[in-house]
C-alpha cells in the first residue's frame, strides 16, 4: 500500500485544526454569589411623626425641621410629610396666637356692674347701653371697638331695642323705624328737651341678609357733630 502524499497529511491536519478552532468556547463559570436588587428607600420616622403631631398640635414644627435635616443626609423618603407637618404646626401657632391676642388685647374688659374698664372689640350682640365706641359704624358690621367713656371716643350707645318680628320689611321702613326710635329716646337719655340735645344720631339696624339669621337688633348711638370727639358719658348731661 502506498503512503499518502505529504500534502494530504498537511491538508488533513489543517482540516482538523480548523475544526478545532471552530468549536465554541465553554461559558464562563457562574459566580456563587446571587445578585440582589437594591432595596426600596425607607420613609424617615421623624417625617411621619411631624405629620401626625402637626395635625394635633405644634410639636410637628420641631419634628419636621429635624426630619428635613435627616432626609438631606440620608436620602430617605418623607420630605413632603415633614413639610406638611411644619405647615400644620404653623397653622396651630397662628391660631393660638390670634386667640391669645384677642383675649389679651382684643376683648373688652368690664367691671361687675357692666361698665367697660379696658378697650376692646365686642360683637354687636354684646353691646350695652352706656358703651362708648372708638369710631362710628359704617356699612355692614359685626364688631365695634368699645373703650371707657372717660377716654376720648366717637360716640355712645344710648338705646337698644328689637324690630318687630316677621318677614323683613322694606329698607325704607327699617330706616323710618330706626330714626323715629333713636330720636324719641335720645332726649330722655341726656336729660334735655326734645330738639335741644345738640347731639347727632347714628344707628345700626339689620340688613336683609342678617334678618334671615334672626338679627332684629336696633342700636342707637349719639355723637357730637361739631367736636367729633366726646369725653365722658353724655348720660344725663344735657346741653
Amino acid at each position: 500500500m502506498s503512503e499518502r502524499p505529504p500534502e494530504w497529511e498537511t491538508a488533513s491536519r489543517g482540516k482538523d485544526e480548523a475544526s478545532h478552532h471552530e468549536r465554541s468556547l465553554p461559558p464562563p463559570p457562574q459566580s456563587s454569589r446571587s445578585t440582589r436588587s437594591p432595596g426600596k428607600a425607607r420613609t424617615d420616622g421623624f417625617a411621619l411623626a411631624a405629620l401626625i403631631l402637626g395635625i394635633f398640635g405644634m410639636l410637628g414644627l420641631i419634628f419636621g425641621i429635624i426630619a428635613l435635616r435627616r432626609i438631606r443626609r440620608s436620602g430617605r423618603l418623607g420630605r413632603a410629610l415633614a413639610i406638611a407637618g411644619i405647615a400644620l404646626s404653623c397653622s396651630w401657632i397662628l391660631l393660638v396666637g390670634a386667640g391669645l391676642t384677642q383675649y389679651v388685647f382684643g376683648s373688652a374688659k368690664r367691671s361687675p356692674s357692666g361698665a367697660v374698664t379696658a378697650a376692646g372689640d365686642v360683637y354687636l350682640s354684646d353691646l350695652r347701653v352706656g358703651d362708648c365706641v372708638s369710631s362710628l359704624p359704617t356699612g355692614e358690621i359685626r364688631i365695634l371697638r368699645v373703650l371707657p367713656c372717660h377716654e376720648p371716643h366717637a360716640g355712645e350707645v344710648y338705646y337698644i331695642t328689637s324690630l318687630p318680628s316677621g318677614s323683613y320689611p322694606a329698607d325704607d321702613q327699617v330706616r323710618t323705624f330706626a330714626v323715629n326710635e333713636c330720636r324719641r329716646t335720645l332726649p330722655k337719655y341726656v336729660s334735655a328737651p326734645p330738639g335741644t340735645t345738640g347731639y347727632g344720631i347714628i344707628y345700626v339696624a339689620p340688613f336683609e341678609t342678617s334678618w334671615s339669621n334672626g338679627n332684629r337688633k336696633l342700636i342707637c348711638i349719639a355723637h357730637d357733630p361739631i367736636a367729633e370727639t366726646l369725653l365722658g358719658s353724655i348720660r344725663g348731661r344735657g346741653r
